[in-house]
């Protein structure tokens, strides 16, 4: 017996680091991508999000999806029923709030989402944003909450928890954007303070522009690679990585590494403080004032300190599991099910 076949809709947004970013985007593309290879054929999928964004571009690109612009969205009736929506935009907007309130919409999913008032039935994802709140559930039936490091998005390749191969190597990565300069300012300082035997592997997202400075710097030991599908092995191939608060945060955590800190969004601080509180990742202030000398201090220091190394990894990697993309695939199985 064939399935009614249902929409769902994902409102997202990704931009080159004005608001956004491309982590969540990254994170829906993901779970859209799983869904579609693994025979949910009853499903029509579409993607709700900002016209003539980086986000519209990279969907366009990536899918082959109907993309409908969050403004046109004002018909009360727009939504049925039987349709799923899961949001990934960071706290709903209200105009987008006062939609689903008004809808027939029986069930909402949020990722990293603290308002608990979006919709009448409700199931919160918190894999980053437990860091800002934890949300207490006071026997409301109709809010299920996910919250913790086991609710981490991340590919299934970090589950699988590797000593570093080379002890030269220090990733580099601002995320998928680079608007503020990140990548070539600690690149170039950690080329010129850093004994001359370190390589640097450059992670560059697919926000990066082509005019952006990283890429005038050339040498043997500067290895650049452009949007690549996964970092995990280049982790792997790491001492240390320098790092965005975002999502390349906890991919090193989970993959063990020691990892260095820098706060470009304001919406990063409250991670940031939570796993530095945990002494599992170096602080290394904002990005208008890093710490730039502590961070090569720190990695000369570790460098042949083998025990160290072992003892970061096993700390690190157990703490972020790497399992949670099953976890929230199995949660989003019975949501769009039901």
């Amino acid at each position: 017996m064939n399935k009614i076949k249902k929409r769902l809709f994902f409102r997202v947004d990704g931009d080159v680091g004005q608001s956004s970013g491309l982590g969540h985007l990254n994170r829906v593309l993901k779970i859209y991508k799983y869904l579609k290879k693994n025979n949910f054929k009853y499903i029509d999928f579409y993607f709700i999000t900002k016209k003539h964004s980086l986000g519209h571009k990279l969907i366009t690109q990536y899918t082959n999806e109907a993309i409908i612009d969050p403004k046109v969205i004002n018909k009360q009736n727009f939504f049925m029923s039987s349709d799923k929506v899961i949001i990934d935009t960071l706290g709903i907007d209200k105009s987008f709030r006062k939609l689903i309130n008004n809808s027939n919409v029986k069930e909402v999913v949020s990722f990293d989402e603290v308002n608990t008032k979006i919709n009448k039935k409700l199931i919160i994802i918190n894999g980053i944003y437990f860091t800002k709140k934890k949300i207490i559930n006071k026997n409301n039936k109709n809010l299920r909450i996910y919250q913790g490091a086991n609710y981490l998005l991340l590919d299934k390749v970090f589950k699988l928890k590797k000593l570093p191969k080379s002890y030269n190597n220090i990733l580099i990565t601002s995320g998928g954007t680079d608007s503020k300069n990140f990548l070539y300012n600690l690149t170039n300082f950690c080329f010129k303070k850093l004994p001359k035997n370190f390589r640097f592997i450059i992670i560059i997202g697919k926000g990066v522009t082509k005019n952006n400075n990283i890429f005038k710097m050339q040498s043997s030991r500067i290895s650049l690679i452009i949007s690549p599908n996964n970092i995990k092995k280049y982790l792997d191939n790491s001492i240390a990585t320098i790092c965005s608060g975002g999502i390349v945060m906890h991919e090193s955590i989970s993959s063990g590494r020691t990892t260095f800190a820098i706060k470009t969004y304001d919406n990063q601080k409250y991670a940031i403080k939570y796993f530095e509180k945990k002494k599992l990742i170096f602080n290394c202030g904002n990005i208008y004032k890093i710490k730039k000398d502590m961070i090569c201090n720190k990695i000369i220091k570790i460098k042949n300190n083998k025990k160290k190394i072992v003892k970061v990894f096993n700390k690190n990697s157990s703490y972020i599991d790497g399992k949670g993309f099953e976890r929230i695939i199995s949660i989003l199985k019975t949501y769009i099910n039901n």
